[in-house]
């Protein structure tokens, strides 16, 4: 059984790979951004060559939420449109509202989710690659209200509501074997240029480690998950 690969380590670097990128430390250490790296033509071949293993390895994607852990464990991530999970939502947790409180939650939701919304969000299951949303705090929304995009959205900034999401779940970070074939993403070969970008901070770390959204329409099995609680305010 192949190893799906992590994209924010290098240890499972081919060693001929690493043998090449050694090559390129001293660019590496004098350089901050993806762009200047793909800008030379010998690294965009090996973030190619990366981008290949990838393919035939499998990758881990990270996926962060706050919910129910026994509910992940026990179901994993399944892709659903908005309207079922908002269903699904006031069924299970409306009892945390007052009557005026679900009134007033229909009509946000009904006003913030257009056809474009929901276009751009039903039946996908979004990822990152690395642990940077960590650092740069692009996670804490994902981690700090209950249910998801789908949910949580056009909520957070109710004063009611708001902290009653933060109360729901506690905030998970969901490690996932995937296959890239099966994601959609937003650039050419994106696994090798996360994984370049990677060992790009392992010589300097100073420099920005790129990361990728991507997302995928197929569930992903409890048994190709593994869940961490994660202290927002903590180191990732």
């Amino acid at each position: 059984m192949k190893t799906p690969i992590r994209l924010d380590s290098i240890a499972q670097m081919p060693e001929g790979l690493l043998d090449a990128l050694n090559n390129w430390n001293q660019f590496f250490r004098s350089s901050k951004y993806l762009e200047s790296l793909m800008e030379k033509e010998e690294l965009k071949q090996l973030a190619q060559n990366l981008d290949q293993v990838c393919l035939e390895q499998g990758i881990i994607g990270v996926h962060y939420t706050r919910a129910i852990r026994t509910e992940v464990e026990t179901h994993g991530l399944r892709p659903a449109s908005g309207d079922m999970r908002r269903k699904e939502f006031l069924d299970q947790y409306g009892h945390y509202f007052t009557n005026a409180q679900v009134e007033r939650i229909r009509k946000i939701w009904g006003e913030y989710f257009n056809s474009t919304q929901k276009r751009v969000r039903d039946n996908r299951i979004w990822f990152n690659f690395t642990l940077a949303a960590l650092e740069n705090e692009g996670a804490d929304p994902l981690l700090t209200y209950f249910g998801g995009e789908q949910i949580y959205m056009p909520l957070k900034r109710d004063v009611e509501i708001g902290p009653i999401l933060q109360t729901l779940g506690e905030p998970l970070i969901i490690k996932c074997n995937l296959n890239p074939h099966h994601l959609e993403t937003f650039s050419e070969y994106p696994w090798g240029k996360i994984w370049l970008s990677t060992y790009h901070v392992s010589q300097n770390p100073n420099a920005y480690q790129f990361d990728q959204d991507a997302y995928q329409t197929d569930p992903v099995s409890p048994n190709d998950i593994v869940i961490s609680v994660h202290h927002i305010g903590s180191a990732p």
